[in-house]
C-alpha cells in the first residue's frame, strides 16, 4: 500500500480496489466519510482518488485545491457554495480553486 503518504501511487504496479470491502474512514469533518484508492503526496494536501459520503446535513469547512478537483456525484445532492449537484453531476474545480461543500440530505 506505501508509505505514509502515497496508496496505490507507483503508477507502474497494478492496483486493485473493492470499495465495498473497505470501511469508511473519517475525514476531517465529523459528517463526512471516505474510503481513499490513490493517493500521491501529504495526506490532505496530496492528489488523491476517494468515494466520498455526506451525512444529511453535513458541511466541509472551506479547503482549497491546490493542484485542483474532479468530483462526479453518485447518489443524492452535493452542493457549495456555486450551487447544488443532484447524480451525475461531473464538477472539475481547477487549480487554485476553494470551496465549502456541504449536504443538506446526504449524498
Amino acid at each position: 500500500m506505501g508509505n505514509d503518504e502515497n496508496l496505490h501511487a507507483d503508477l507502474s504496479e497494478r492496483a486493485i480496489v473493492r470499495a465495498g470491502d473497505m470501511d469508511w474512514q473519517p475525514s476531517p469533518s465529523p459528517t463526512v466519510w471516505r474510503k481513499r484508492f490513490y493517493r500521491d503526496g501529504p495526506a490532505e494536501a496530496g492528489i488523491v482518488t476517494s468515494l466520498v459520503r455526506y451525512d444529511a446535513g453535513s458541511k466541509f469547512p472551506t479547503h482549497h485545491h491546490p493542484d485542483g478537483e474532479e468530483i462526479y456525484v453518485l447518489d443524492g445532492i452535493f452542493s457549495d457554495e456555486h450551487g447544488d449537484y443532484p447524480a451525475g453531476t461531473y464538477l472539475l474545480n481547477p487549480d487554485g480553486t476553494s470551496h465549502a461543500p456541504h449536504s443538506k440530505d446526504g449524498c
